[in-house]
Formats: C-alpha cells, structure tokens, sequence
C-alpha cells in the first residue's frame, strides 16, 4: 500500500497496523485448531491457561490421548503343547495352576501382546483361552477365543469385549501377567521372546526394576 500523502510518523503507525493484523490472521487459525472445541481458547479461557497463557497450545497437544485401534482378522494359534508350557504364579492361596504357551505368545502391530493360557484345576480339568493383553489405558485384556468341549478345535464364539485388568481377586491371573511379565506400568515389558524368557525363567519385572 501507498501512504506517501501522510506524515512520516502516521505513515509508520498505520505499517505496523496494517502487520500486526497480518500476523494475527495467519496465527489465529493455528490456534483455533490446536485448541480443544469446546469453545475455549488454551492459554485464555480454558483449563490450560497459566499466568503468561503461553505453552498451553503444546501442552494441549501433549497431553491429548492416543486413539487405540485394534489389529484386524486375529486368528488363534495352533493348539498348545501341554507339554511345553511355560507355569507362572498368580496366588498361593488357590488350587489351580496357570502356565503360557510360549509359542502363542506375539506382540501385533497395535501392541497388543497375544498369548495362550492353560488354566489347570486339581483333578486335571483344563480351560484353554486364547485372550490379548494391552498395556495402555490403565491395563486391559480380553478374550478372542477358548478351547471347545471336545479339547480338539477353538471356539471364536466365547470372545469378549475389552475388560480393565482387576488387581486383587484371588484368581486374576491377568493381573500376574501384567505385573509381572507383560506391562512396564503402560508400556511393553520387551518384545516377545524376551517376555517368554522371563516367564521361563521366572524373572519378574519388580525383580528388574532398580531399588531406590
């Protein structure tokens, strides 16, 4: 634009105007879609916002939570070697054993580690779960497949639905393998087969972690 009919000084005051409303064209939209859509602004008049109200757009992106997408077509493993299988400890004050397939055991391209377990009672009665385990979201397992009556083939139709893994039952197996072999609080403790020499070898992740 041309402002050589004003004054030096307007001429320069109506410049850094004309800029300033630029700059603030261009950054208003950056902001708007960074921020959340409940009609607050971060760093003005929403729960982010601080003294200076600057940061809380990257704050906000930060702290904004992963979408979980499941991997598609799971198929159960082969059947399990009951003579292979790898015992783990869940509770002393219960009569079933538990034990993992090592061969079943997989991590997929959505982190969900896969595995077969053998749950075994007294008098030799086994209940044979295909199931998944996913260490975000605070721990969650669910079941894609179990053994049918006959012991011979698996049966799709027993699956679940996503369940938070439960601390403190007296049969939580799921809550043994999270602690303890699976789940570095939210992250995988490993890839697969550093997960089965640990099970193997009995090498619990408290047992790993450094003491203070």
């Amino acid at each position: 634009m041309n402002f050589s009919f004003l004054p030096y000084q307007a001429r320069r005051a109506l410049r850094a105007s004309v800029i300033a409303s630029c700059v603030a064209a261009v950054v208003a939209p950056a902001v708007v879609f960074a921020g959340p859509n409940d009609g607050t602004t971060p760093g003005m008049n929403g729960p982010a916002s601080n003294a200076s109200g600057d940061q809380s757009t990257f704050q906000y992106l930060f702290d904004r939570k992963s979408v979980f997408v499941e991997q598609k077509d799971v198929m159960p493993p082969p059947l399990p070697n009951y003579d292979a299988l790898l015992p783990f400890e869940v509770s002393k004050n219960t009569s079933l054993t538990f034990a993992i397939d090592p061969k079943s055991v997989s991590i997929g391209t959505d982190d969900v580690i896969r595995y077969t377990v053998v749950i075994t009672s007294p008098s030799g009665v086994r209940n044979v779960r295909y199931e998944g385990m996913r260490c975000g979201d605070g721990q969650m397992w669910k079941m894609y497949a179990a053994i049918d009556e006959d012991g011979t083939a698996w049966d799709t139709d027993t699956s679940t639905d996503w369940e938070k893994v439960v601390y403190n039952s007296l049969n939580a197996y799921h809550t043994a393998l999270a602690h303890d072999y699976f789940c570095n609080f939210q992250t995988l403790a490993g890839d697969a087969k550093q997960i089965v020499e640990n099970i193997r070898y009995k090498r619990a992740l408290d047992d790993q972690r450094p003491r203070n």
